[in-house]
């Protein structure tokens, strides 16, 4: 069921018993948004919530993915382009949801312990037929 406009929506459950009479409820249920993704490199991300502490080595080949906390359906969320920024270096725009080796290599070049990369404007498709926010940044801490 995808429920159209307001805030809640009535399901009528009917019932016919062994004896033959029908029983009918009407259950009022709430229309809840769907949350905001949440954007993983790796598969750790928590959000705007901390810093993914990374070394520079985990950025090869890293995946970048996007999902949901506590979700029931079996939904997928692929990403298909994103957007990496670290210290005062120009924005890398990535199509796909990997870090390619000339990206890692040039990141690699540039990073130092202590230094913040913010990966940005993860764009998503997705097979549910929502319109679905986007994902939050992943905010990352290089730590060695």
């Amino acid at each position: 069921m995808i429920p159209g406009s307001g805030k809640t929506v009535d399901i009528t459950i009917k019932a016919e018993m062994i004896d033959g009479s029908i029983i009918t409820d009407v259950k009022t249920l709430r229309i809840k948004d769907i949350g905001k993704l949440i954007g993983r490199i790796n598969e750790i991300g928590c959000g705007n919530k901390c810093d993914v502490l990374m070394n520079k080595n985990q950025f090869k080949n890293a995946l970048i993915t996007s999902d949901l906390d506590d979700f029931l359906y079996p939904y997928y969320f692929k990403v298909t382009s994103f957007k990496i920024k670290a210290n005062n270096t120009e924005t890398i725009k990535v199509d796909g949801n990997q870090i390619t080796t000339d990206i890692s290599i040039k990141l690699e070049k540039t990073l130092n312990i202590g230094d913040k990369v913010i990966i940005f404007d993860l764009k998503v498709k997705s097979n549910s037929g929502y319109r679905i926010k986007p994902p939050s940044p992943i905010f990352i801490k290089i730590i060695e």
